[in-house]
């Protein structure tokens, strides 16, 4: 992570702080699991313009590698897995909205897989606390895009202008039919565009 300017340095420390607050508050839970990649270091390098969090390593890569790897298989993630990922996801998004977390960067490639499937929450970098007493937060999130391709599903995007029009403007595929129609029916209601 670069660490030079005034607002990365602030980006970076704002990131070890919040996960090292999501992760007691797990551990104070005393879950069994901890949904939350444990922080274990943090290090400038000798220059001090780059930081470094080192975190636990999660033996399963990320739910991005997993859907690639289904994908370039030909293969379908099994309807166990698919109400697993759902529901941990929930339970950990509920986990961290406890303590007042909004994440802001929820993808597949910010969720560590453990190698029996258990998913975790990593990169806070564009996370926020929200302050005691309110209960809505006014900054803006998401990944930081440029000027360089985005790919979305099969679909090149060139701007952050066709990014958003496709996001509004496309309707997402149905899941295959091979899935339960509970299923289906619940990610279609969870994508509806208002």
């Amino acid at each position: 992570m670069r660490y030079f300017t005034d607002q990365e340095i602030l980006e970076v420390d704002n990131e070890v702080r919040v996960i090292i607050d999501a992760f007691q508050f797990s551990n104070e839970k005393q879950l069994s699991f901890l949904p939350v990649v444990k922080p274990l270091g943090f290090f400038l390098n000798k220059n001090e313009d780059q930081a470094y969090l080192v975190t636990e390593y999660c033996e399963g890569g990320d739910l991005q590698i997993f859907i690639q790897k289904m994908m370039k298989s030909n293969s379908l993630i099994s309807v166990e897995d698919v109400w697993s990922f759902i529901g941990q996801l929930l339970l950990l998004v509920q986990q961290i909205h406890q303590n007042r977390i909004i994440h802001r960067d929820l993808k597949p490639s910010n969720i560590p897989l453990t190698k029996d499937k258990k998913i975790k929450l990593a990169d806070f970098g564009l996370s926020r606390k929200l302050q005691e007493g309110y209960d809505y937060n006014l900054h803006e999130g998401g990944t930081k895009c440029n000027n360089s391709l985005l790919i979305s599903g099969l679909v090149v995007i060139t701007s952050k202008f066709d990014l958003i029009k496709n996001v509004l403007d496309t309707e997402p595929p149905e899941l295959p039919e091979q899935y339960p129609e509970s299923m289906r029916n619940l990610i279609k209601y969870m994508l509806i565009k208002v």
